[in-house]
């Protein structure tokens, strides 16, 4: 295969996916959704907002071992 078409189709699809006309209504634009540092504007997120996921959830992973491990079986034993 040739890299240019591998290449074309990517782009292809890329702009099919996020087509404007898809994913929002009318009158609005990807650029409506950046983020604005003015007071009072709406707060989008953005993609790097996912980081406190990671971790939130190593947190609560480590938590529910501790819970298991000597909590749980300390009311049994």
């Amino acid at each position: 295969m040739d890299g240019d078409y591998l290449v074309d189709t990517y782009d292809a699809l890329r702009a099919w996916f996020w087509d404007r006309t898809f994913w929002l209504p009318e009158n609005r634009t990807w650029a409506d959704l950046k983020r604005n540092t003015t007071v009072g504007s709406p707060y989008y997120p953005d993609f790097y907002d996912l980081q406190v996921v990671f971790p939130i959830a190593v947190a609560l992973f480590l938590a529910r071992l501790v819970w298991e491990r000597y909590v749980d079986y300390a009311e049994v034993g």
